[in-house]
């Protein structure tokens, strides 16, 4: 195997636009996946979106067990750049390995790091002529499953160029708790590598979402009957106590604003996606009627009504309190939008909104220890398990009264704090932002040498999880030899192989089989063949046409299957 060396020492650094435009990005995951608005998809269309405009590469390769599905919803991105210009190309996921060997790639991203990183860089390792790197990044990271994911990232083929990328600082240190943890318990080979970490937070497109004008912020208040002098507080995101935040406690640091002296009108805007079947929407209408707090729920808003809250808010809210969550798309939206934000001091949310200058961070406390709780996860429902923990987190509500008051009765505070947050997002997180750092840490991964020595030992690197399933199912058959075992055992053409080797009679091959048969001439095996042959003779005539033992081995056995060949001398022959 050619292995990729350190880069010469005038293709350091950021790669010259010839170079990057020469180059393949590859990846193994529809990043139109469309259904309900979540954060996975929306970052991931964001990702695809900025990448295809930004158009830093040559070609852009997707490898779908559907093509078909995410070639229908590409003409809604018929402005891209690389779209315009032809470049984007879709193929069935099992031309991933013979596509990999003939034209190589230059990266290959995946939506997600739990899904096919390992499997990819396992291929790469043994099929690719360059060590490309692979990036991934985790959406959630909180799910039951997903140690096993993670264990399957450290093994003796792992490169610094597989990549999984952080969204946040609180993501980071989730990741390497992980695979600390995980080479404890299993007392893993310090040898055995793992993805290289790297930070990467997720993006908004800042030209969709902009500070409102006048004339916007009227009519949007207009429509839901808000008077001038009432403060609109913006809640977004997934209607669920067990699968978000729980709300009750922002309903109860309301009531104590409203129970203050000479207390600003309040009316809180609370929007988002509704589980079928779940009531949480209803108790939360009841809890504000019980406590007097003008309150108003939007079911599932479109594109269109999620614009006209932004309009009309005065300032966003959200208290997440569940592990689920590691960035907070929405507050980046609502930053590009010009609202000053009130969160609490979770996860990404704290990397997002800088604390007494763009918005409020409200305290949180969690505990550090539940051995029972971590026993009894593994015998609950995933939600369940989530809301136990996010019951046990706490947002400080006096806290949170007082942040919402300050910003309610400062106007001039509340303004200062959104332009200070769209200056925020626009100069971090802003979809080119995020590509061109991207971009960069491709290039830094590229720089992590690899000797032709290392490539040739990742080349011959067995995943342990990866297992030999002809051995596995050995049983299965009632004779399962190595060909060597065969011995002299010869094999001759039936009478229907020289039917089809004289195109007297036809045979079906089923598609897909040429990625086993790769260059192998079915009638040269038939014309080998016309008289008693060994099989070890065959497969080394078929091995001397440049045809690898393993396709020759199937290519026979095939043959044997179709009546095409029949053996002589038979070793597992019983008396019938």
């Amino acid at each position: 195997m050619e292995a990729v060396l350190s880069p010469r020492p005038e293709d350091r650094g950021f790669h010259a636009e010839y170079l990057m435009k020469r180059r393949i990005f590859a990846s193994l995951h529809n990043f139109l996946e469309g259904g309900q608005v979540l954060g996975r998809n929306v970052a991931s269309e964001g990702f695809f979106r900025a990448l295809l405009q930004e158009d830093p590469f040559e070609t852009y390769a997707f490898y779908l067990h559907n093509p078909q599905e995410m070639a229908c919803k590409l003409e809604n991105f018929a402005d891209l750049q690389a779209l315009k210009r032809g470049a984007v190309h879709l193929y069935p996921r099992q031309n991933f390995v013979s596509n990999m060997r003939t034209e190589g790639f230059y990266c290959l991203h995946l939506a997600d790091p739990v899904s096919d990183q390992p499997q990819a860089a396992y291929l790469r390792n043994h099929f690719s002529k360059e060590l490309f790197p692979i990036t991934s990044i985790p959406h959630s990271l909180n799910y039951l499953d997903y140690p096993g994911h993670f264990l399957r990232q450290i093994w003796p083929g792992a490169t610094r160029r597989d990549i999984i990328c952080a969204t946040s600082r609180a993501a980071m240190a989730v990741l390497q708790g992980y695979f600390r943890m995980l080479r404890e318990n299993y007392s893993l080979p310090s040898a055995w590598g793992q993805p290289d970490l790297r930070l990467l937070p997720l993006g908004v497109d800042t030209q969709r979402f902009r500070p409102t004008t006048q004339e916007e912020r009227q009519h949007a208040r207009r429509q839901l009957n808000l008077s001038d002098s009432t403060v609109s507080c913006l809640c977004h995101g997934r209607l669920a106590v067990d699968d978000k935040m729980d709300l009750l406690p922002l309903l109860y640091a309301v009531r104590r604003v409203l129970d203050e002296k000479k207390a600003p009108s309040l009316h809180i805007l609370v929007s988002g996606r509704k589980r079928v079947n779940d009531n949480y929407p209803e108790v939360l209408t009841q809890v504000a009627k019980s406590l007097h707090i003008p309150l108003t729920i939007i079911i599932d808003p479109n594109a269109e009504k999620m614009q006209q809250l932004l309009h009309c808010a005065d300032l966003f809210l959200s208290l997440s309190d569940n592990v689920q969550e590691t960035f907070g798309l929405t507050l980046l939206e609502a930053g590009a939008s010009g609202l000053a934000s009130i969160t609490s001091d979770w996860d990404g949310y704290r990397d997002i909104v800088e604390d007494g200058a763009s918005g409020l961070l409200v305290p949180t406390l969690a505990p550090k220890s539940t051995p029972y709780l971590n026993t009894l996860a593994y015998g609950l429902p995933e939600n369940i398990h989530e809301l136990l923990r996010a019951q046990q987190t706490v947002i400080d509500v006096p806290y949170l009264a007082q942040a919402i008051s300050r910003l309610a009765r400062d106007q001039g505070l509340r303004t200062a704090m959104g332009a200070k947050a769209r200056q925020r997002v626009t100069s971090f997180y802003d979809w080119s932002v995020i590509i061109k750092r991207w971009l960069q840490i491709l290039e830094e991964a590229y720089a992590c040498p690899i000797s032709a020595e290392e490539g040739a030992r990742l080349a011959l690197a067995e995943h342990p999880a990866f297992l030999n399933f002809a051995e596995l199912f050995a049983q299965h058959p009632s004779f399962c030899p190595d060909f060597t075992e065969f011995g002299q055992c010869q094999v001759v053409l039936s009478t229907r192989g020289r039917q089809v080797l004289q195109k007297q009679a036809v045979t079906v091959t089923w598609n897909n089989l040429d990625i086993y048969l790769r260059n192998l001439n079915i009638r040269k095996l038939l014309t080998l063949a016309r008289h008693p042959i060994a099989l070890t003779s065959l497969l080394h005539k078929l091995c001397a046409q440049e045809i690898p033992k393993e396709s020759g081995q199937f290519a026979v056995l095939w043959a044997l299957k179709h009546d095409l060949l029949e053996l002589i001398q038979v070793p597992f022959a019983s008396t019938i």
